[in-house]
């Protein structure tokens, strides 16, 4: 929900559980201005990333700073279904925005600006068919910060997992939106889907100080044999 330091967070992280000496291959929903993909190319050579990010300027944003690189940019939500037209929601504080209603009413969220300011209709996509359609084979890590809608977009995936080394994921531990998915709800996907979890990052606190977002690293022991 924060912008974070995700210098930190790759080197505290993800730096030990991903070959620095091997190209990767990274899927990245909700990935705003690129910040992750830019920390990431400091540690990593990369061979394919797909940026999916659905507000209009954001993504042309993405275009033309990578537009000598190989990098797929898609202007799309992501859910659980394919091109599908969807009302999504622009914030003032952009990093809030989403296909859901920001429960704004929560005294947990005072310290954030979660004024609507525009709504938008998009194209849906479903991560199995962005997958299908690059011809991905191996994805060695996929970044998911969708704002609540982390279980459609795990839905919408369940094949791309099967051959995904590890998931990065933004959860929240008490719905920040309505109809949200929380912790325990994407756990329980993943574990279905025979993922492992291997670490916690503390994310967006309240103004108490009440924990209310973490980032979590999953891993598919099926194709990570050296954990």
């Amino acid at each position: 929900m924060f912008q974070k330091k995700e210098k930190d967070k790759i080197e505290i992280y993800l730096r030990k559980y991903l070959d620095p000496d091997k190209k990767i291959t990274v899927i990245d929903a909700g990935a705003h201005k690129g910040d992750f993909i830019d920390q990431l190319k400091k540690h990593y050579k990369i061979q394919k990333t797909v940026l999916i990010e659905p507000i209009a300027h954001l993504a042309n944003f993405l275009k033309l700073k990578y537009s000598n690189e190989n990098i797929f940019v898609f202007q799309n939500a992501i859910s659980d279904k394919d091109f599908n037209h969807v009302e999504f929601r622009i914030n003032e504080y952009e990093e809030t925005s989403s296909i859901l209603e920001v429960r704004s009413e929560m005294k947990e969220l005072g310290n954030i600006n979660t004024r609507l300011s525009k709504k938008e209709k998009l194209i849906t996509r479903t991560l199995d068919s962005i997958a299908q359609e690059l011809s991905l084979d191996i994805v060695d890590l996929i970044k998911i910060d969708v704002q609540g809608v982390e279980h459609l977009v795990l839905e919408g995936g369940k094949n791309v997992l099967g051959k995904s080394r590890y998931v990065w994921i933004e959860l929240s531990l008490k719905p920040l939106y309505v109809d949200s998915s929380v912790f325990h709800d994407i756990y329980n996907m993943m574990e279905k889907n025979e993922f492992i979890l291997l670490e916690l990052s503390p994310g967006h606190r309240s103004p108490s100080n009440e924990l209310l977002q973490v980032d979590a690293l999953f891993a598919n022991p099926k194709l990570t044999n050296d954990i």
